[in-house]
């Protein structure tokens, strides 16, 4: 690559330039050799270290919506801007619901033919661009995660758990899946009227998930990860749930309070033992595939502990148990502070489990994102998860800063130098 070998362009130089008149153009760009100093540095800016502290994500759906890819290299490029940088894994998105970015087996991959609204341009962009994959024999996964590796990225697959029914106007690319074959597996709200999603109460939707999760398994990925930041409930009040409750308790957990302790722990037990079931499927495939190291499991959790409680997720059981490896808070525009970090920090200190803090806005300018990483850090934070990654990854001054914030010390460097000039401005 040219940056390799030069020194890079700055693209603010270019712009502030080509914005002082229409008739202004890009003449030729002259590329000017690094020294052998400036090689060596930049040899040892790509390798492995305490830097690789970034965690990327990638929705894997929204660029065949916007860019109609169709070959192998459309796919590589979602990735190509993380090389050479402070990222060292991609969450790559292979499944939500029944529905899979990959040819399954047990699943439905991502195509229609309903998409005939010409309104509808980027569903209808979306099924032009998963059709000509499989047209042409091209399965994205396997060349995600061949490339994520090529570039030096730990690969690991991301399952939406509760994307087996979507709201209108998406509904159609679920129709006809899981959801609509088996009404009985519905989650039943406090009046007993059915939800929009699939209970995890009931194994065989469990089964069906794990099944799955052992399919992007099969790939050679690093780990898996379970995203429950979208849509939750996934357990509410089914039958089954209630029954038990009723004999366990005495009670009828739709006449107590919604946030009632007991109902959230017992409740919150059906993730548990899904957990293990994940944990006990990967153990399961390290085996069969000989590996010394089964793939590891990630979750991608609510902000605090109460928000976890309240949609049954016992993380702090997750974490004790040693069911998953990586935790990861999806934490809010709003809320994102460092006292939001406590409580995770907290119960994955002493542990194998590391813990990424979600960094959001997804846009934002370079001193926030200095900012904000400045006090996460100084917090305890060790690892920066940044969610839709493919959409910050723009090339601008923002992302410029955004793939070195792995950087600690030059972090602090900026905020002390920073702090320097405001104060001399205020003299």
């Amino acid at each position: 690559m040219l940056g390799q070998f030069t020194r890079q362009l700055d693209p603010e130089n270019l712009l502030s330039v080509a914005n002082l008149s229409d008739a202004v153009w890009v003449a030729y760009v002259k590329l000017v050799p690094l020294s052998d100093d400036e090689l060596q540095a930049l040899k040892s800016e790509c390798e492995d270290g305490p830097h690789r502290r970034l965690f990327a994500h990638n929705y894997a759906w929204s660029y065949t919506c916007i860019y109609r890819p169709n070959t192998e290299a459309e796919i590589r490029r979602e990735l190509e801007p993380l090389r050479d940088t402070d990222f060292s894994r991609i969450y790559w998105e292979t499944a939500s619901g029944d529905r899979t970015r990959y040819p399954s087996k047990i699943g439905r991959m991502s195509t229609n033919e309903w998409v005939e609204d010409p309104y509808r341009v980027c569903d209808r962009l979306a099924d032009e661009s998963w059709r000509e994959f499989a047209r042409k024999g091209i399965d994205p996964l396997r060349v995600a995660v061949d490339y994520a590796h090529k570039i030096g990225l730990e690969f690991h697959a991301s399952y939406r758990t509760a994307g087996f029914h979507f709201p209108v106007l998406e509904e159609e690319w679920t129709t006809g899946g899981l959801y609509d074959q088996h009404p009985e597996w519905r989650g039943r709200d406090r009046q007993g009227r059915p939800t929009p999603r699939l209970s995890y109460a009931y194994p065989e939707v469990r089964r069906f998930v794990i099944s799955l999760l052992k399919e992007s398994a099969e790939y050679p990925i690093d780990g898996v990860c379970i995203l429950y930041n979208r849509r939750p409930p996934l357990l509410d009040y089914e039958p089954p749930l209630v029954e038990v409750f009723r004999q366990k308790f005495g009670k009828d957990p739709r006449r107590l309070e919604e946030r009632d302790p007991r109902w959230l722990a017992y409740r919150a037990s059906y993730l548990t033992q899904f957990m293990r079931e994940v944990r006990a499927a990967m153990d399961d495939v390290a085996r069969k595939q000989g590996r010394k190291k089964h793939p590891e499991v990630s979750a991608i959790v609510m902000s605090s502990e109460a928000e976890n409680l309240y949609f049954a997720m016992d993380v702090e059981t997750w974490v004790r148990e040693g069911l998953i490896d990586t935790l990861i808070p999806y934490t809010s525009v709003k809320r994102l502070d460092p006292a939001d970090a406590k409580f995770f920090l907290k119960i994955t200190q002493g542990t194998q489990c590391k813990m990424e803090l979600n960094l959001m806005p997804r846009q934002l300018s370079p001193e926030e994102y200095r900012a904000r990483d400045h006090r996460l850090y100084n917090a305890g934070v060790e690892n920066l998860f940044l969610r839709d990654t493919n959409g910050r990854s723009n090339f601008s001054r923002s992302w410029t800063v955004l793939r070195r914030l792995g950087h600690r010390d030059a972090i602090d460097a900026w905020v002390a130098a920073d702090r320097a000039s405001r104060h001399r401005t205020k003299k």
